[in-house]
C-alpha cells in the first residue's frame, strides 16, 4: 500500500502521523489542528492511543476494531478531515490502519528524531515509572519503523520547528489551499 492511498485521486481526508513515542505526534497534532482552526477549515483530530486506554493494554486490534466506528461518527456529524496520529510498532500498522478506513484517502506523514532525543523527550515527560520505562522500550523497539512507511513526507522533529511541521503537514493535504 503507498502512503497516499490510491483509492482516489481526491485530497487526502485522513491525514496519519506516525512516528515513535517521544518524537512529537501529539505536539504537532495540536499544532496543525490550531492551524486548521484558525483557517476555519473542518476537521477532527485524534490519538489512536486513545482509544484503547484499558487494561490490560489492548493494542492494535482494538484500534481497529473501533477506528472504523469513530470515522463513520465523525463523517455523519459533516466532519470532512482527520488528523489521526499512531505510535507505529510495526511497518504493517499504516496498512492496518488504511484497510480499516474504508473509502478514505489518507496521506501518511512520519516524523522522526534520533534516538537521545527521544529518549529525554520521554523522560521529561510527567509520567509515572512504569509509563516511563514502558515508552522507552517502545521507542527503542520501533526505531527506524517510521521511515519505513513509505510517507509522503518525512520529517525530522528534532530540526524542524513545530510551526514550520505543521504547515508542511497541512501543505500535503492540500487541505490549507482550498481543496
Amino acid at each position: 500500500m503507498s502512503a497516499q492511498s490510491t483509492r482516489s485521486h481526491a485530497p487526502p481526508q485522513v491525514l496519519l502521523i506516525v512516528g515513535a513515542p517521544g518524537v512529537g505526534k501529539t505536539t504537532v497534532l495540536d499544532a496543525v489542528t490550531e492551524l486548521l482552526t484558525a483557517r476555519g477549515i473542518a476537521h477532527a483530530s485524534l490519538e489512536t492511543e486513545h482509544l484503547p486506554q484499558i487494561v490490560p493494554r489492548a493494542g492494535l486490534s482494538l484500534i481497529l476494531d473501533a477506528l472504523p466506528g469513530v470515522w463513520a461518527a465523525m463523517r455523519a456529524h459533516g466532519v470532512p478531515r482527520l488528523v489521526l496520529t499512531h505510535t507505529c510498532e510495526a511497518v504493517d500498522d499504516v496498512a492496518a490502519l488504511a484497510a480499516s478506513l474504508t473509502d478514505t484517502t489518507i496521506a501518511v506523514v512520519a516524523l522522526q528524531a534520533p534516538p537521545a532525543t527521544l529518549r529525554d523527550r520521554i523522560r521529561s515527560r510527567r509520567e509515572s515509572a512504569h509509563i516511563t520505562d514502558y515508552l522507552l522500550d517502545v521507542a527503542t523497539r520501533v526505531e527506524g519503523v517510521a521511515a519505513l512507511v513509505n510517507p509522503v513526507r518525512l520529517v525530522d522533529t528534532s530540526v524542524t520547528a513545530t510551526s514550520d511541521a505543521d504547515q508542511q503537514l497541512a501543505d500535503v493535504t492540500g487541505w490549507l489551499s482550498g481543496n
